[in-house]
């Protein structure tokens, strides 16, 4: 064989046709990353670094860090990995147990940095390149030696291409074995520089430099020009309004974190947007599904080229809207990268995509990275539990102090809140003396089941009626009960909850914007999942009891848009003799149970935005809360997050954010009745082809539901085998109905 051979960096797939990309290619990929990275965002990162280190320094490093890092992918073990996928004959070796490169890499350091940059740095820039991979150790130091010897410190002459990035290489002035010493002696070392802001930075862009040249995408976009113009046209010319007065102010606090509490509706977006200004910025909100319409929103304002967007279901986002798969799909996977890469100058995401890093799953830097040069938004806070709430509290009051800039923003801000960040922002409150579109009736004896007549009343009158009940099990009964009572032949009824299959939640998603916008009634019963997600405005609303931030969001779904002049109460909520469905297990006792006696001085009254945000103070004071299991939890996760407690991966980081243990499955009849379509999307899936991969992920999405392992009944009724090979997926063994939606055996006969 040639002694001179293509030593290989990566291979991937492109259009279903297997590519390489050499070591050479790779690394000048990340130092032209690395001078867009400076070019675009350098001047705040030094504003960030002046303090505490020398911004010189640092970017002398990390450009190192981006030359060497691969470099131990000159062994022949990586290369014959490369190699026999694309049937090269494969080099020599007399090892059998491959040495990950991250290990090898930083041998090839040159001797000098350590006394250019002093012995501080050098063990900075040698971590920052061993971590860049999080592999285990399973090797000894006589090993690591005869390795670096005969696998990579004898090969240099097939990287002389370094000289043309670091005129410092030379072959004979590497650490060589000598760095065996370095790795193997002093995990102390790394003990005392790793929550450095300066050695976090460098690890975190070193990771953002590596991944987006790997997807072939730049490591960040050019930002934003102009934001305030192009919102005053947005909303001069599109939504025929002005700027108004908190929303002009915005560009007056873009120095500082900003607490704002405003009504629905008022335009706290258009706030957060003129704040954000040309900084990079990452707007998170709680649900995939308002992501999605803020995403659309946003592409009205800036252009599909310039937002991000950015959740778990990412990659089958607007996928359906696309005219041409095979024609599309390179610009869709293009636009993917830069989401996954946080490279746009505006990503929308969802919440965990940016909190789970404060638990510090190996990577985290990556995220972290960004923190001191860019701007978050945090919408509608009161939407999470308040273990993820603590999550978020602590993550933004870290952000704040690494040089990063906060908005939490929400129609009813918690008192709590307003004390955690009164020394750190800027507390804004927008009133709105004309928002009085909400008049209330209060049964607090009734349940929501005694008031199916009334319901009915109301339908039969003309009105959109939206239901929102507390738990699934209770929007079923509602549900039958209601369908029972009503001729509905134009199925004018529907019921909307988290247990459908993907297919059939998503026509219900449809359907419901579609009966908002018919001339027809309707009745639709849903649990929370509308309260903060669909941007639907409904005529009347009757909701059982819950805290009074949930059932104000609720409100929030009827007169949305209209100004209310009916005497007639449009907000009816039943309060269940202070026993609403969920109390206790899905909302902490102590708040429902202030919320049940609040009402009543409320009754049969129009109600304001100040009405709103005095039931708020009143039921989320400290007075209330210090006796709740609400801020006992809240405290218990802001324990933790003080103590900076560290998981292992970023799937446990995001379970524990969201106190997610829920798995998805086919309801068994489901899986029975499409076991030639799930044959042929299993085909699909593991197709080389990256259009059939995507459509195969995308419809086995159709036929799953969410499972919740807390609710018995369904976690001892799931498997985890099917008989169709390949297709791993659990079952789950209960009933399903494409009207009610998974129903375990013991609830049927209660429902029905």
């Amino acid at each position: 064989m040639n002694s001179a051979y293509e030593v290989y960096a990566k291979s991937y797939y492109e259009d279903g046709i297997l590519k390489t990309e050499t070591l050479k290619e790779h690394t000048f990929s990340l130092i032209n990353n690395y001078e867009i990275l400076k070019e675009r965002y350098g001047t705040e990162i030094n504003k960030k670094l002046v303090e505490r280190y020398d911004p010189e320094v640092f970017w002398d490093l990390l450009r190192i860090a981006a030359i060497y890092h691969d470099l131990g992918k000159l062994n022949s073990l990586f290369q014959n990995k490369i190699r026999r996928l694309i049937g090269q004959e494969e080099l020599l070796s007399e090892f059998e147990k491959e040495i990950p490169h991250n290990y090898l890499s930083p041998a090839l350091l040159p001797k000098r940095y350590k006394e250019i940059y002093g012995i501080d740095n050098f063990f900075m820039l040698i971590f920052s390149i061993i971590y860049h991979h999080h592999r285990e150790m399973n090797f000894d130091k006589k090993y690591l030696e005869e390795y670096l010897s005969k696998e990579i410190l004898n090969k240099l002459d097939l990287i002389k291409w370094i000289n043309e990035l670091d005129p410092n290489f030379n072959e004979n002035n590497v650490l060589g074995n000598k760095y065996t010493v370095l790795l193997l002696r002093d995990s102390g070392k790394l003990k005392s520089i790793e929550n450095k802001l300066e050695f976090i930075l460098l690890k975190g862009l070193l990771y953002r430099l590596d991944h987006s040249s790997s997807a072939h995408v730049e490591v960040e976009k050019e930002r934003i020009d102009n934001v305030e113009d192009k919102l005053v046209y947005y909303i001069t010319y599109v939504k025929k309004s002005n700027l108004k007065g908190f929303q002009r102010k915005a560009k007056d606090l873009r120095d500082k974190s900003v607490l704002l509490t405003a009504p629905t509706g008022i335009g706290k977006t258009e706030f957060a947007i003129n704040w954000m200004g040309e900084t990079k910025s990452l707007y998170s909100l709680p649900l995939r599904v308002s992501v999605n319409a803020m995403y659309e929103r946003f592409k009205n304002i800036f252009g599909e080229e310039n937002i991000g967007i950015l959740h778990g279901d990412i990659i089958y986002y607007d996928i359906d809207n696309l005219e041409n798969l095979e024609r599309e799909i390179k610009e869709h996977l293009y636009r993917i990268s830069l989401s996954r890469q946080m490279s746009y100058p505006i990503i929308i995401c969802t919440a965990d995509q940016i909190f789970t890093s404060f638990f510090r799953f190996p990577g985290y830097e990556k995220v972290f990275s960004i923190f001191p040069y860019a701007k978050i938004i945090v919408d509608e806070p009161q939407a999470y539990t308040s273990e993820s709430l603590a999550v978020i509290v602590e993550g933004l009051k870290k952000i704040h102090e690494m040089g990063g800039r906060f908005c939490l923003m929400s129609a009813t801000v918690y008192p709590i809140l307003e004390v955690i960040f009164k020394d750190i922002a800027e507390n804004i409150k927008v009133k709105d003396t004309d928002n009085k579109n909400h008049k209330i009736k209060y049964y607090p004896e009734h349940a929501i089941e005694d008031l199916v007549n009334e319901i009915v009343f109301e339908f039969s009158k003309g009105k959109k009626v939206l239901v929102i009940v507390n738990t699934v099990k209770k929007a079923q009964q509602l549900y039958f009960s209601l369908k029972g009572q009503i001729n509905d032949k134009s199925n004018r009824v529907n019921l909307m909850h988290s247990r459908f299959i993907g297919i059939d939640r998503m026509n219900k998603e449809h359907k419901i914007f579609l009966d908002e916008k018919s001339s027809e009634p309707c009745i639709w019963i849903t649990t929370q999942i509308v309260e903060a997600s669909l941007d639907i405005d409904f005529d009347i609303l009757f909701t059982e009891l819950a805290p009074v931030d949930a059932l104000i969001q609720r409100m929030g779904r009827i007169y949305r848009k209209r100004k209310y002049l009916s005497d007639d109460p449009n907000i009816i909520i039943s309060g269940s003799s202070n026993k609403p469905s969920g109390k206790g297990a899905i909302y902490d006792s102590k708040l429902v149970d202030e919320t049940y006696n609040i009402f009543f001085d409320f009754d049969n009254k129009l109600i304001n935005y100040d009405d709103k945000n005095y039931m708020v103070e009143h039921v989320y004071s400290m007075e209330i809360l210090k006796n709740s299991n609400y801020y006992k939890k809240f405290l218990d996760y802001k324990r933790i997050m003080d103590i900076d407690y560290k998981v292992e991966t970023r799937g446990e980081a995001e379970k524990i954010f969201r106190k997610i243990s829920n798995v998805r499955a086919i309801p068994v009849e489901i899986y029975d009745r499409n076991r030639e379509k799930l044959v042929e999307i299993r085909d699909m899936i593991y197709s080389k082809n990256i259009v059939k991969k995507l459509k195969g992920l995308r419809e086995l999405q159709n036929y799953v539901v969410d499972i919740p392992l807390q609710v018995e009944m369904c976690s001892r009724n799931i498997f985890t085998t099917g008989e169709i090979e390949g297709l791993d997926l659990y079952i789950i063994n209960l009933k399903y109905d494409k009207e009610l939606g998974l129903i375990p055996e013991k609830e049927l006969e209660n429902i029905i």
